[in-house]
């Protein structure tokens, strides 16, 4: 039998706990307020850049589109290389693979696949079976380790950082950080 003072103790630990529910609901609301409006004052219609959100503490310092061919002939695979810089600390980059169709453009006449649309949510056209694979070195100062290899297919954004003593050593020298990232089209899958 549970007697009044125990009923008493659980209802009182269901107010407190309610009372705690509360207060973590008003400050998660709270950062949430808060987010909403750092997003909306940084990514304004006025800082955006191809669909991304620049401001003071980031940017875009490269924006390529690649044509890379459509089939994958005789076994070949088409590649593209490019290389940027970082200067920031700790050297933190994005890369984004956004396929685009092939078809959509040739349909219309055109030579090359048409430019990304600045809003990406405006592209017609998500492409699944698209195999791609993504290999990242730093070339200055000269990477010790192996390359990073990344194997995906349709789109995809990769984040980098690089904590290494070789990067923090460099960048204390006043230098920036160089890198090679070599995107190569694998085909497509059945």
């Amino acid at each position: 039998e549970v007697g009044p003072q125990a009923i008493r103790v659980w209802v009182g630990m269901q107010i407190v706990g309610l009372l705690f529910q509360l207060i973590l609901w008003n400050e998660v609301s709270t950062h949430l307020s808060e987010y909403d409006d750092v997003v909306s004052t940084e990514c304004a219609h006025n800082r955006l850049q191809h669909g991304v959100c620049t401001g003071p503490l980031w940017n875009i310092s490269s924006w390529q589109d690649v044509v890379l061919s459509a089939t994958n002939l005789g076994g070949h695979s088409s590649t593209h290389s490019f290389q940027f810089s970082t200067a920031s600390r700790p050297p933190t980059f994005l890369i984004v693979i956004d396929p685009v169709s092939w078809s959509e453009t040739s349909n219309q006449g055109l030579a090359d696949p048409a430019v990304a649309p600045a809003d990406l949510a405006e592209q017609q056209t998500e492409l699944k079976a698209v195999r791609w694979s993504l290999e990242v070195v730093r070339t200055k100062p000269p990477q010790t380790g192996p390359a990073l290899r990344h194997f995906h297919s349709s789109q995809e954004a990769l984040t980098f950082e690089d904590l290494s003593s070789e990067t923090h050593d460099a960048l204390a020298a006043g230098g920036r950080i160089e890198w090679r990232a070599t995107l190569m089209h694998r085909g497509t899958s059945k």
